[in-house]
């Protein structure tokens, strides 16, 4: 089965291409471009059920993990999580050289992500 047939499983739709993200030593990685501006791209990530054999028990410790990092943001007072987990995101990413960040001097300040070559 190929990514792009795997990708339309999640009713993912107008889907342009298919392009390996970054190679892991665990999963394999991939940005997935849809054609429409206005629709949001997507990660695809494969799961390596040789290395995680049971994969709803890693779901299941993913969403566990998930709650208790949300209970201990609300306690510190962030009231905007998903803002907070995006801009991590884009900072590890940044550091990471998988993108890169323009910042224009305009008011109010804009800011324009982009793939890297690497990314």
């Amino acid at each position: 089965m190929s990514t792009i047939d795997i990708v339309k499983q999640f009713k993912v739709k107008d889907i342009a291409k298919v392009k390996p993200l970054r190679g892991g030593l665990i999963n394999n990685t991939y940005l997935v471009y849809v054609n429409k501006l206005d629709t949001p791209q997507y990660i695809l990530q494969r799961i390596n059920n040789y290395v995680f054999k049971d994969v709803q028990r890693l779901q299941n410790n993913i969403s566990k993990v998930t709650r208790h990092l949300r209970k201990k943001l609300e306690a510190q007072g962030e009231t905007d999580i998903s803002q907070k987990v995006l801009t991590d995101s884009l900072r590890s990413m940044e550091e990471d050289g998988i993108i890169t960040r323009t910042v224009y001097p305009e008011v109010p300040p804009r800011v324009e992500y982009a793939l890297s070559e690497i990314g």
